[in-house]
């Protein structure tokens, strides 16, 4: 099983594994994922940013698009549906 338990977060900061904890609780192996094979260099480097727990990336494997990305702070749920249905519309 692979994860990236340090920069992978979907749901909320609260979800983030303790990857120690879960390597003795199962008596696991725990490396490092430190090549992002997923977002390109824009997108890691934003979220490098962000500071989030886990550390940043050492590399990204994708070509960068040169899109740089934006946050948008969204407060309700009706925002949600507008913000979706407008990145639906983008080329």
């Amino acid at each position: 099983m692979f994860g990236d338990f340090h920069n992978q977060v979907l749901y909320s900061l609260e979800q983030i594994v303790d990857i120690k904890a879960f390597a003795t609780e199962y008596g696991v192996s725990a490396p490092p994922f430190l090549r992002n094979c997923r977002n390109t260099p824009a997108v890691t480097k934003f979220v490098d940013a962000l500071r989030l727990p886990g550390g940043n990336y050492s590399k990204t494997l994708r070509p960068d698009t040169k899109i740089t990305p934006e946050m948008v702070d969204v407060q309700h749920g009706n925002e949600i549906d507008e913000l979706v249905a407008w990145l639906g519309a983008c080329p």
